[in-house]
């Protein structure tokens, strides 16, 4: 897809509507945004993200590393610097219940599976478009010239499975702020960061990705067939989509350094998840 966020979480956000507490969310959404890091390098050649074999090697194991590290670092902090007037809004939907590791894994897994089998149907090289004549058929579309089906599928699938998972997860935070918090998020109204942690919790990660997604520009403009190849929506679809990781990477690291920060502001801990 031109940008991987939302599009690949189409498949996945309805499953979290019907199967609420029975399904990983987290796991879900990671998963379906997984496959992508390999672009992140720009090197024309991918890591096998993409592939059958790779959706068991490599994004599985991925995928439930990054659950457990947002689980127990960033979690945490987030909910300690987000105002209380936005945590029951925002933040406290993402505490959904614990559920086993084999169902952790098929969520995972889910995810994954479900962006590879997307983009086999979107991207000229993708199985799907080499084994089915009717994806590389072309078709005239006035100026823009012959296109062939697959790149139609892939622009149309972008903004209407953007758009259908923005109401999805529209309806998933509605639905998260009519249900009762319960008890366990007591624990974390009780921890409160001091305004000035709070600030520079949000703020140095998002100075520190800009300051390093600048260094991608000289990678765009080294890499021109890109533009032939993909286009522009597309190519800058993946910067931004490059900032947002930077932006995730320094958010990590910043609430892996919260806990010192807070015991020395407040002399209380971050509770554990």
């Amino acid at each position: 897809m031109p940008f991987p966020l939302l599009a690949h979480q189409a498949p996945v956000f309805p499953l979290m509507l019907r199967y609420r507490g029975r399904v990983s969310g987290a796991a879900l959404v990671l998963g379906s945004i997984v496959p992508d890091l390999e672009h992140l390098w720009l090197t024309g050649t991918g890591f096998g993200l993409h592939t059958a074999w790779g959706q068991f090697a490599l994004c599985l194991p991925l995928t439930l590393v990054l659950l457990v590290t947002f689980r127990r670092i960033v979690m945490p902090a987030m909910i300690t610097c987000t105002p209380s007037w936005a945590r029951s809004r925002f933040v406290e939907p993402i505490r959904a219940p614990r559920l086993s590791w084999q169902r952790e894994s098929a969520c995972a897994l889910f995810g994954s599976i479900s962006h590879a089998l997307l983009d086999a149907m979107a991207h000229r090289d993708g199985w799907f478009t080499l084994h089915l004549p009717l994806l590389r058929a072309p078709v005239l579309l006035g100026r823009l010239g012959s296109v062939p089906v697959c790149r139609i599928f892939h622009y149309a699938f972008s903004v209407l499975g953007s758009a259908f998972a923005a109401l999805c997860l529209g309806q998933l935070l509605r639905r998260a702020t009519r249900a009762p918090t319960g008890s366990p998020s007591s624990a974390w109204q009780s921890t409160q960061a001091s305004p000035c942690v709070l600030t520079s919790y949000w703020v140095a990660p998002i100075v520190i990705a800009t300051l390093v997604g600048a260094r991608r520009f000289p990678d765009i403009l080294a890499h021109p067939h890109l533009y032939f190849e993909f286009g522009p929506v597309y190519v800058w679809g993946f910067v931004l989509f490059s900032q947002l990781v930077y932006l995730a990477v320094a958010l990590t690291l910043a609430s892996a350094i919260l806990p010192l920060a807070v015991r020395n502001s407040t002399g209380s801990k971050v509770p554990a998840p």
